[in-house]
């Protein structure tokens, strides 16, 4: 799992979904960026991030993209993750795990 993180762009070596940034800022002034893809699309649609935001959003997408087994301890970081990114939580059930 690799993402590629550029002034405009992120983008994964592993998934379709990528981050742009958008010509807005977000409510405290940061640079916005609109993260869109089959991983992404049902979380983000419409919301825009800070750059930060959009990594962990795209880390979270590569993670879910190949789900971990049920067991995997990585479930309390994606749960940190949804959470930080105010998602609603992914859990194994959700991918049929």
């Amino acid at each position: 799992m690799a993402l590629t993180i550029t002034d405009h762009h992120i983008t994964s070596d592993q998934i379709d979904d990528r981050a742009e940034l958008r010509p807005t800022v977000t409510g405290d002034g940061s640079a916005a960026w609109g993260v869109h893809g089959p991983f992404t699309g049902p979380r983000a649609s419409g919301r825009l991030f800070d750059r930060n935001a959009a990594i962990t959003l795209m880390t979270l997408a590569e993670t879910i993209a190949r789900p971990p087994a049920a067991d995997d301890r990585i479930w309390l970081h994606i749960a940190a993750w949804c959470q930080e990114l105010r998602i609603a939580p992914i859990t194994p059930e959700h991918l049929g795990l």
